[in-house]
């Protein structure tokens, strides 16, 4: 819960920046190329998650587990 949305926060931003660039005409070829390696593991690290959060127990998951979160006041 705490990793993801930083992850996802960061991108944003790199993507806000690639456009802005792009707008004004600036080569922006390696900085595409991180973004989208950054997507992938983005992508890698949900699918990841998803699926050890599911197999560990709960004693060993050192995060709140999804439902968790969706009960926290």
């Amino acid at each position: 819960p705490m990793i993801l949305p930083a992850a996802q926060k960061t991108q944003c931003d790199v993507a806000d920046s690639l456009s802005s660039a792009k707008t004004h005409g600036l080569t922006v070829d390696k900085q595409t190329e991180r973004l989208r390696d950054m997507s992938l593991r983005i992508e890698d690290f949900i699918t990841c998650l998803d699926g050890l959060e599911t197999m560990t127990d709960d004693a060993y998951w050192p995060l709140p587990k999804y439902r968790e979160l969706l009960f926290l006041q």
